[in-house]
């Protein structure tokens, strides 16, 4: 069968809107997001509570920041109420290597695991995964310690930006047909592959 596609939007979206000054409550977002039919929204878990989510039927897929092992029980600990289908993890730094960043992925994967969390590392800029050589890196080393492939939210227009990408973005971009595969959480951001994304 074909895959059925969950389009959720993201929280940073409303940040200012329409204003700085007259930003919309929380349940006006929310509000609208259902109106326009997505099943969910994605961000970060202080910009939302699990009751004004349960008012719209809303899903919600979370966004955190780790950028070390002590930081990762509160961190989830946070969340758990929150009832994040999925947990999106920006990892450390844009200069952490990839030596530092497997003890922290495993420990990262684990918890989430031993906790009953859905925990992806995010592909994302300023992060130890910002490019694609640092995020296949990982990946190698990550199933070589666990035997399992890494599970990866693919926001692809990081590495286009990133790296500077010309047209044609696909053999680049899918250059892992196995990690794409493994998962099933994409950001859905436009980009022209030279500039900040849209």
């Amino acid at each position: 069968p074909l895959p059925k596609l969950h389009q959720f939007a993201a929280l940073s979206s409303f940040t200012g809107f329409p204003s700085v000054k007259r930003e919309w409550s929380i349940a006006r977002q929310l509000k609208t997001i259902k109106q326009a039919n997505f099943v969910g929204v994605a961000g970060r878990g202080s910009l939302v509570t699990r009751e004004a989510l349960d008012v719209q039927g809303l899903r919600f897929w979370s966004t955190a920041d780790i950028a070390a092992i002590d930081e990762i029980v509160p961190c989830f600990d946070e969340l758990k109420p929150l009832d994040p289908e999925r947990i999106n993890v920006q990892m450390a730094d844009h200069d952490t290597t990839t030596e530092e960043a497997l003890p922290l992925t495993r420990e990262i994967m684990k918890i989430g695991r031993d906790m009953g969390l859905d925990v992806a590392i995010e592909l994302h800029r300023d992060t130890a995964t910002e490019t694609p050589e640092k995020m296949f890196a990982l990946a190698d080393a990550y199933a070589d310690a666990e035997g399992e492939l890494l599970n990866i939210t693919w926001d692809l227009s990081h590495f286009a930006v990133v790296k500077g990408l010309k047209p044609p973005y696909y053999e680049r971009l899918m250059e892992r047909p196995e990690l794409v595969l493994r998962t099933d959480v994409f950001h859905f951001r436009p980009f022209n592959g030279h500039h900040a994304q849209i």
